[in-house]
């Protein structure tokens, strides 16, 4: 069955407007990160894992087209906070992706099975675990966890764990640094077919302060950046790698430089850009150059800079405090900022000039904390999956980005070319609309083969049945042949 949902090619129409929320789900607040799972039910959309603040409701995994719970783990309460759950590539070697968690009460690195949950292997740690990445081998299927724990208010270790057995692989030692996050690159700098990290080092003084760029399997120091006060710092794959360094009271107050070269490609000391947080992103401007665009920002406000020359314009000025930015594709081929709030989500155009921040949607219950893209066949563009912390909240919603799918009337043609039976457009939101031709025996079932309905059909009759939202099969009864499929949203 699904060998032939992936064959399937409908010609598909677009119905709705957006964003919009889809879903939500787990009815109390209390989650503080999401993650994409990958489709691990074959529905066509991507799934997702959730988890809570440590000791609230634990980890789950959601059904990313509907927010009904794949699987619940409560005996891992949850995790420190936001950026201390990743998903990881398959290290149990079931065909999936996996899941590592950072705790720290009690001080742990975990790992769970992305299709069922369960604890692959659990490492107990001296010191509370603050943020967790993931790097990976180009060239095998080897996974690092890289992790930060913090020693003191003001000093943290940064170390790498092999992310099929848990052993050690390299640390820093003590390192003062206000900063709990790692960046990382799939840039191989090295050779030897591992991706890169970096993190900021003593954003307290000027002197000490930099950024430092490692291979992520041998923590080899692959560039570093000094004398930056309270600096925040991104890492940039392609064309080529470099890194962005942004700090306050302090010339240059930006600078890109080559992670390979070591030279600095542009420095300014205009103080619009200094942010707390950087984030690089592709060529948005249609310019072609080695370095991509970067996205400054900081409490309610968000800078396009060009990353070959530091050209800036117009900021966008949000109303709430921004938790997270990222961009997208539209379905139109434009750029899109995803920026999520306390209390809302966005998605303007990314561009230079008067930047608008509309189109946005409300959250349900005004705690937004963490989002992440899910793709889905029922969608142009990416679901978003938001997390929750508020107690009047649910603990996770998905929004959509773009209008969603269903099959068009005349698209909607039977596999088999003598099928007496056609598919209307209803146009399928909470249902299906049948019309034969001849007498037929009609078998829906879902993605995963289970009988939903059974039920005859007469020649010239109409018949609707309403579903549930997902992904439908209409097979045959007597021959189990497949008619059509059917995106119920």
């Amino acid at each position: 069955m699904k060998a032939i949902f992936q064959m399937i090619n409908l010609v598909l129409i677009l119905l709705a407007t957006t964003p919009s929320v889809e879903w939500t789900a787990l009815p109390s607040g209390g989650m503080v990160d999401v993650e994409c799972a990958g489709d691990l039910n074959g529905d066509g959309t991507d799934d997702l894992f959730a988890a809570s603040v440590e000791g609230y409701t634990g980890v789950f995994c959601l059904d990313g087209l509907t927010g009904d719970v794949i699987w619940w783990n409560d005996h891992v309460t949850g995790i420190y906070g936001t950026g201390c759950m990743r998903t990881i590539d398959d290290i149990d070697t079931d065909g999936y992706y996996d899941l590592v968690l950072g705790t720290s009460s009690p001080p742990a690195i975990r790992t769970l099975s992305g299709l069922t949950g369960q604890v692959i292997w659990d490492s107990p740690q001296s010191y509370p675990v603050h943020y967790v990445e993931r790097v990976r081998c180009t060239s095998s299927n080897g996974v690092a966890i890289l992790v930060s724990v913090d020693l003191n208010y003001e000093n943290h270790i940064f170390y790498a764990l092999n992310g099929h057995s848990g052993a050690p692989l390299w640390s820093t030692g003590g390192i003062s640094t206000l900063d709990e996050w790692i960046r990382v690159t799939e840039s191989d700098l090295s050779g030897n077919g591992w991706s890169e990290m970096g993190y900021s080092v003593d954003r307290s003084s000027v002197m000490n302060g930099g950024a430092v760029v490692r291979d992520g399997y041998t923590g080899q120091i692959l560039s570093s950046q000094s004398t930056c006060y309270f600096g925040t710092m991104d890492i940039c794959d392609s064309p080529t790698p470099c890194l962005a360094v942004s700090s306050w009271g302090w010339n240059p107050v930006m600078l890109v430089k080559s992670i390979t070269t070591g030279s600095v490609v542009w420095e300014s000391d205009d103080e619009n850009l200094w942010f707390q947080n950087l984030d690089y992103i592709p060529n948005i401007t249609g310019i072609s150059t080695p370095y991509g665009e970067i996205l400054g920002w900081e409490s309610s406000s968000v800078l396009l800079i060009r990353g070959d020359d530091g050209f800036y314009e117009d900021t966008y000025e949000f109303p709430n405090s921004i938790k997270m930015v990222d961009c997208y594709i539209d379905e139109n081929e434009q750029w899109r900022l995803a920026a999520l709030t306390s209390s809302s989500f966005y998605c303007p155009y990314l561009v230079f000039s008067s930047p608008s921040v509309e189109p946005s949607v409300t959250l349900p219950g005004n705690a937004g904390y963490d989002m992440c893209f899910l793709e889905s066949d029922a969608y142009a563009t990416p679901l978003i999956a938001v997390a929750m912390r508020g107690t009047s909240a649910p603990g996770v919603c998905v929004l959509s980005t773009s209008t969603p799918l269903a099959i068009s009337p005349e698209s909607g043609s039977s596999f088999n070319q003598s099928s007496q039976v056609r598919l209307l457009s209803n146009p399928c939101w909470v249902g299906i609309t049948l019309i034969a031709e001849d007498n037929q025996e009609i078998l829906v079932t879902d993605i995963t083969g289970r009988v939903i309905e059974a039920f005859s059909i007469s020649k010239d009759e109409q018949v609707f049945k309403a579903l549930p939202v997902g992904v439908y099969m209409i097979l045959d009864r007597n021959s189990g042949m497949l008619l059509h499929r059917a995106v119920v949203l």
